[in-house]
């Protein structure tokens, strides 16, 4: 029943990803929170060995991050416009504010408050790969993560709704409208994530094959060498030092051109989120989890709203226009995947590839800055 078990996390993903492309008018579901679903309800089959979901889970996220970040053009993103570097890191600080009070607030009513709020600093820094990153680093039990991260998609899901809809209309009655400056403009392009995996369906099934497979040597690589660090630095194996080094080596690797701009690498990240989100789904059963706080919503809410807020804040106070604001509160609090919706809804090429970049971004700051507001928390 194991063979069959690895067999289900391993490919059902790929019926997930397939099944939203062949049917557009459900493409809007999310990927990530059908595997959660279905794998909560796996959970509850008898045959189901919870022990191995989660060491599949264990090992498919640090093999997604460097994937993830391979992709991103750092000395590209240093040269944003001014103000989109700004704006960005004005999001970071504004979620480290709100999740240190969002804690502090819940400390008395939350255990371990301090591993949720570097948790929620980590997804509202660079979305759900760093929350999943924080959460396994900080050894986070399966049903808190759960609970977490539905808090994030029910809140993050009226967010995302008042940015497709009203954001700009209401943002731009306090902050300026966006103004090109030719010289600071990076070039727009609407696909540039999409463009890498259109090119990756493009291949044969043998190149495929070949780039996965290199790929993922790579990916199997930088864990080996982040396992082993840290077993001769702390002489155990240690979640968060291993989580550290592969983030720091998939940055290193994204300053190769040739890995930087292969098509294969964000697509098998994206597919190996998926593997964990259905593998960590599949240790929890639902009983334990209905059972478990709901201080824990009202906790993410908190650091959320705070987060969006003192940014719109701090954006009217350095003079940070509309669309620029609206785009990097987008990438840090989802990700890439949403900027390319929310920047046609502004109708604004412009910040498009920034945007993008800014998000990317994230996934690696994510995971420092969720562990350290987590050690920070923790003295409390």
């Amino acid at each position: 029943m194991q063979v069959i078990q690895v067999l289900f996390l391993l490919c059902f993903p790929i019926v997930i990803i397939w099944g939203l492309r062949r049917y557009p008018k459900v493409s809007f579901l999310s990927p990530v929170l059908l595997c959660y679903l279905l794998g909560m309800i796996v959970a509850n089959f008898p045959f189901v060995d919870a022990g191995l979901s989660e060491t599949m889970a264990e090992i498919s996220i640090p093999m997604a991050i460097p994937l993830l970040l391979f992709s991103t053009h750092f000395s590209k993103w240093l040269r944003l416009a001014r103000k989109t570097l700004l704006s960005f890191i004005l999001i970071l600080f504004s979620a480290m504010v709100s999740a240190f009070g969002a804690s502090m607030i819940f400390a008395a009513y939350v255990e371990d408050f301090w591993k949720v709020g570097g948790m929620l600093v980590g997804v509202y820094t660079g979305g759900t790969p760093n929350m999943m990153a924080v959460g396994l680093s900080l050894d986070v039990p399966g049903e808190v993560y759960t609970l977490v991260h539905t808090a994030d998609v029910l809140i993050g899901g009226l967010y995302i709704v008042f940015l497709m809809f009203a954001g700009k209309a209401l943002v731009r009655l306090f902050l300026p409208e966006f103004q090109l400056n030719e010289e600071e403009a990076s070039e727009a392009g609407e696909d540039y994530l999409e463009d890498k995996e259109n090119k990756f369906r493009g291949f044969s099934l043998s190149s495929k094959v070949q780039n996965v497979l290199i790929f993922l040597g790579l990916a199997a690589i930088i864990l080996g060498i982040a396992v082993g660090l840290s077993l001769i630095i702390t002489g155990e194996l240690s979640v968060s030092i291993v989580m550290l080094i592969v983030t720091t080596l998939g940055i290193a690797c994204s300053f190769v051109s040739k890995i930087r701009e292969a098509a294969t690498p964000y697509t098998v990240g994206h597919y190996l989120l998926l593997v964990f989100s259905l593998a960590i789904g599949s240790t929890i059963e639902i009983e334990a989890l209905l059972a478990a706080s709901q201080t824990i919503v009202l906790f993410t809410a908190t650091a959320m709203l705070g987060a969006i807020l003192i940014h719109l804040f701090l954006a009217f106070l350095f003079r940070i226009d509309t669309d620029t604001t609206l785009i990097t509160s987008t990438a840090a609090v989802y990700g890439p995947p949403f900027v390319v919706p929310v920047a046609a809804v502004l109708k604004n090429k412009e910040l498009l590839v920034p945007g993008l970049l800014c998000g990317l971004v994230g996934y690696a700051f994510g995971n420092y800055l969720g562990l350290l507001m987590a050690s920070f928390l923790a003295i409390f």
